[in-house]
């Protein structure tokens, strides 16, 4: 990850403790990004949307069914739409945000509290600038 950059995973809703990293599911199930370029990732094992220097979604699979979601958003760009659209996103997979070892709804207002308080945002903003 970049300084730049606020990530964080994309967790089913209602997970536990024990499951909170496990998606097991068919990845067409969650393939609804329209916001980001399907780009070529390193990795075989992951379809990735967008640069990883910039916006970028990470669906890492195992035979076939969805293993891990990892979203790195460019504190850079930051502004309403970009959240909107991964806000929707989320909440069209039924998923959460997991950062910091916590778990926040996915709605724009709880991402936009987080990455506030992220260093990423810090180093890149000033309250003069502030796009969110």
């Amino acid at each position: 990850m970049a300084i730049w950059q606020f990530d964080f995973h994309a967790v089913k809703h209602g997970s536990t403790a024990d499951n909170i990293m496990l998606w097991n599911i068919p990845f067409e199930d969650i393939n609804h990004i329209c916001f980001l370029k399907q780009e070529r990732s390193w990795m075989d094992d992951t379809i990735q949307y967008g640069n990883l220097e910039e916006d970028c979604i990470e669906i890492s699979l195992s035979n076939g069914l969805v293993e891990s979601i990892f979203i790195r958003i460019d504190v850079r760009d930051i502004n309403k739409e970009k959240i909107s659209n991964i806000c929707s996103y989320l909440k069209e997979i039924n998923a959460d945000i997991l950062y910091d070892n916590r778990v926040f709804s996915a709605n724009e207002k709880d991402l936009e509290e987080v990455i506030v308080k992220s260093n990423g945002y810090h180093f890149f903003q000033t309250d003069a600038d502030i796009k969110i």
